[in-house]
């Protein structure tokens, strides 16, 4: 593995925080500052990051590979269903919903991953400019 891709990763994914890329998205990134890095070494970097518990894969059930980003407090997102786009939900509503879940169920939940998906504000202003552009 090249040295420095761990770390490339690592800044990639800490400068912004709602980009929630794939391994291959990863690697075409990486490729710009390491020409003729191989995909396994990306995706050795990766699967260390991942042990290391540095990052979180998550996969979205409308897609078939996964997505990392940065490891923090856990959070729910939201993709939206017209540009494709993945926000980060700055709530802490998977504390609240666990809670509740473990009572119901007299499970130890040790994970989870929500997501919610719909029309993003920008998406949504668009149509409606649209609309009344229109009707105009």
């Amino acid at each position: 593995m090249k040295r420095g891709v761990k770390e490339e990763i690592l800044n990639l994914l800490s400068e912004n925080r709602e980009w929630h890329p794939t391994a291959k998205i990863l690697f075409e990134e990486l490729t710009r500052k390491f020409p003729g890095l191989a995909f396994s070494s990306v995706y050795r970097a990766i699967d260390n990051l991942l042990k290391e518990s540095k990052i979180r894969a998550f996969k979205l059930e409308d897609e078939e590979e996964r997505r990392f980003e940065i490891m923090e407090r856990s959070h729910p997102h939201f993709k939206c269903k017209v540009c494709g786009k993945i926000y980060n939900i700055d709530v802490d509503l998977n504390t609240a919903f666990k809670e509740i879940a473990e009572l119901h169920t007299h499970h130890i939940i040790l994970e989870a991953h929500v997501t919610y998906y719909g029309i993003c504000s920008n998406c949504f202003n668009k149509k409606v400019q649209a609309l009344v552009r229109k009707m105009s």
